[in-house]
């Protein structure tokens, strides 16, 4: 008896045992290996997944307590000096999340390296990489960028790195993991496959992010360099503020395990994630489990009672995660019922009801000491490039871009070029030149030319 019938037969897999055993000795031992990634307590977990379902009747919706910058001045400049001292320590590492394809927008190829700079057509990797060298220049020493990939795409990211020079950072500070998977299964909770020798397979989730660390290798390297403090986010957003020297202070203040920031919801029927707490657990809450009577309700000065916005950027202890991938503390399974191609009876693949499971970086947040909730300004932070069209497309991100440095300008006493009818051209301005307008000292009273200006 192979150790690959054992597992199936412990873990309930009848059907696909005796599928091994028709097999030829090389068709045995192909799927043997991939059986050999997976484990009979895993196996159980997802079919255990398959019979979790919340009572909705029973649940329970908080608000979590919110912090905003400018509130407290004083505690602000504390935050703000720890955080650069942890950036110029060495304690901290930029982690971007970036395993999928841009194939929504048309690109051929990883997200990160769709162009979203509005003149100089920079890619996402090159403007979010830049940010972490900026950072890094202002801290003294290198940040480490951590790339998270997927199994389609990582050959193709690292090619898009070495092509650029890895953007200017110290290609010895730059380290790319793969996203783990995990199998899918039929309504009977049966694995199921993609072809005679494979089962399918589908990405783990951003929360496989903390197990994929782990598997690298590249936690304990991260440990033993002296990184105590993870900065998580993801690859569509090109104005999120790297590295946040302010937030990662705030995050050490408070002694917390697991840090986000969120953004006010643009209305009650905004598609996203709010942060709050489930019966007195903190986390983030789905769109669509929240009943239209909480979702739109209204706090006493007009704003949504569960408006806070989950914008994917977090800052997580390194111990933390630890205690996480240790199987301490395991992130939930979460289900998606689509149609799967796979293998059916009769030996052909075609379109079956099917399961997948994911976990959430953010579910980790119930279990984590002191969690931290940070509300920031959409037009400061976040406009993410999802869709092809409309809202969080590549044309509002270029909008939004800009807007951003005009502010900046404005903010730095910098006259902005108009032309004849009174508007103002194309701007970009790159990281490694500003992030804020304190960094613009240096083109205060300085005119800009006319049209496209890219400094």
């Amino acid at each position: 008896m192979t150790s690959a019938e054992e597992l199936l037969r412990a873990a309930g897999q009848g059907a696909l045992e005796k599928h091994l055993a028709m097999l030829s000795p090389a068709e045995r031992q192909a799927l043997e290996s991939d059986l050999s990634t997976l484990s009979v307590a895993e196996l159980s977990e997802l079919r255990a997944a398959l019979k979790t379902a919340p009572n909705a009747a029973e649940t329970r919706f908080e608000q979590m307590e919110v912090l905003r910058r400018g509130e407290n001045v004083e505690r602000d400049a504390e935050a703000l000096t720890l955080g650069r001292a942890m950036l110029a320590r060495g304690e901290v590492a930029a982690l971007i999340v970036a395993g999928g394809q841009g194939t929504r927008l048309g690109l051929s190829g990883p997200k990160g390296k769709f162009p979203a700079g509005p003149v100089t057509g920079a890619s996402l990797f090159s403007i979010l990489a830049r940010k972490v060298l900026r950072r890094s220049r202002d801290a003294g020493r290198s940040i480490p960028l951590c790339v998270m990939t997927g199994p389609d795409n990582d050959a193709e990211t690292r090619a898009h790195f070495a092509e650029h020079g890895c953007f200017g950072l110290d290609p010895a500070c730059v380290h790319f993991f793969v996203q783990g998977t995990l199998p899918a299964v039929d309504a009977d909770g049966a694995l199921l496959l993609k072809s005679p020798t494979a089962l399918f397979r589908s990405p783990d989730g951003h929360g496989g992010t903390l197990r994929a660390l782990q598997v690298s290798g590249l936690l304990g390297a991260l440990e033993r360099a002296g990184i105590k403090t993870l900065f998580y986010f993801q690859v569509d957003n090109p104005l999120v503020d790297v590295c946040d020297p302010w937030f990662i202070g705030m995050h050490a203040l408070r002694g917390s395990e697991f840090s986000s920031k969120a953004v006010l919801k643009r209305g009650p029927d905004e598609k996203v994630g709010v942060l709050g707490r489930v019966n007195g657990v903190p986390g983030v809450i789905e769109y669509s489990d929240l009943p239209a009577v909480v979702r739109e309700a209204r706090n006493e000065d007009g704003t949504l009672r569960f408006g806070a916005g989950n914008i994917a950027i977090h800052a997580i202890e390194l111990s933390f995660v630890k205690r996480i991938v240790s199987g301490q503390e395991r992130l939930p399974l979460h289900l998606a019922r689509k149609d799967i191609p796979s293998m059916g009876p009769d030996g052909a693949v075609h379109l079956r009801p099917g399961i997948k499971f994911e976990t959430f970086i953010f579910d980790a947040m119930r279990t984590a000491a002191h969690p931290l909730l940070v509300v920031v300004r959409r037009e400061d932070e976040f406009s993410p490039i999802k869709n092809r069209a409309g809202e969080d497309s590549p044309e509002s991100c270029r909008r939004d871009q800009m807007a951003q440095w005009l502010r900046w300008l404005d903010a730095a006493g910098v006259p902005l070029p108009r032309d004849a009818a009174g508007a103002v051209g194309s701007v970009e301005i790159s990281p490694l030149t500003a992030l804020g307008p304190e960094d613009l000292a240096a083109f205060k009273g300085r005119g800009l030319p006319t049209g496209d200006v890219v400094l």
